[in-house]
């Protein structure tokens, strides 16, 4: 959001504490003598679902080139993961993507994904990342503004939980929730220029057993919604012999959450694979929806409104 003139760059500030916080801060680390992290929920020691990270009930997975980017930031952290129950593959060879009536190709291609749950996952870049001496942990604060310098109009901090928290650079990981369109609104700034898609997307997302006999094997199936069919599934091997099984839909009909209901909804789509297994498969826990009707692009404009409070500063 601003970057100092001053070369010394003491202190990076990283506002929310998910995926994005932390490799955010762990790059900062690089560049700065402190970093601060700043979230709003109590971070937790293990592997388990918070209220900050909703999608983190639904399905997740590693492709090949976001393990080597993690890899390289974090030395080690594959091998951490697999001994923690995360699933590795050739994501062409063990999986099944199924595209307009048949599946791709199979031959190996030397592209080894990492499957497993969000939480986990992000468990294992947390404790990283907290272990790093130059990253200070600020959970539990909830940001209520940002703090300028009114006479060069640079954002200087955040106040949070009633605080201030000075730095050189801050940085809004907070992700759809972010307040920072509204922040430099109210400090004369123009009000982003905003592209929206509208996609009426909605899913849900199961979790049943796994056998070694399933798909022969394989860790993956991929059926994604057709122009015609708009309706489609993921299914993942995970950690703890489990699959994950998100099924997807646009623009109403989505897939229910009563195991009965979710069952007969696999049972739709253009691929049987899915429905084989949760047909057939011990269920897990409950279910969990999501709705997601539209994708938006904001253009931050960098003038401000002229005859504003603080315009012309």
């Amino acid at each position: 959001m601003s970057r100092t003139p001053r070369a010394d760059r003491k202190h990076g500030i990283v506002l929310g504490g998910s995926m994005a916080g932390l490799l955010a801060s762990r790059i900062l680390s690089d560049h700065f003598g402190q970093v601060s992290l700043v979230e709003r929920d109590a971070l937790p020691a293990l592997a388990e679902q918070r209220r900050g990270v909703p999608q983190g009930r639904h399905t997740h997975g590693l492709l090949a080139s976001g393990r080597n980017v993690l890899e390289k930031l974090f030395p080690g952290i594959s091998e951490a993961l697999l001994k923690a129950g995360a699933v590795t593959g050739d994501i062409v060879r063990d999986s099944r993507w199924f595209f307009e009536g048949a599946c791709l190709s199979r031959p190996s291609s030397g592209l080894n994904g990492l499957l497993m749950t969000r939480p986990l996952l992000e468990a294992a870049l947390r404790e990283r990342v907290l272990a790093n001496p130059k990253i200070v942990r600020r959970d539990e604060l909830s940001v209520e503004e940002l703090v300028v310098d009114r006479k060069s109009g640079r954002v200087t901090g955040v106040r949070a939980s009633g605080q201030a928290l000075l730095g050189d650079l801050v940085v809004d990981a907070t992700g759809r929730g972010s307040r920072s369109p509204q922040w430099l609104e109210q400090l004369g700034y123009k009000k982003p220029v905003e592209d929206v898609v509208q996609v009426g997307l909605g899913y849900t997302t199961r979790f049943f057993r796994r056998k070694p006999t399933d798909l022969n094997g394989d860790t993956a199936v991929v059926i994604p919604p057709t122009p015609n069919g708009q309706r489609g599934g993921v299914m993942l091997a995970q950690e703890g012999d489990r699959w994950t099984v998100t099924l997807i839909a646009h623009f109403g009909n989505y897939a229910p959450e009563d195991l009965d209901g979710f069952i007969a909804f696999a049972r739709t789509l253009p691929a049987p694979y899915i429905h084989e297994v949760v047909s057939r498969n011990e269920p897990l826990g409950e279910a969990a929806s999501a709705r997601f009707p539209a994708s938006g692009w904001q253009r931050p404009a960098h003038s401000r409104n002229r005859g504003s409070a603080n315009g012309g500063r």
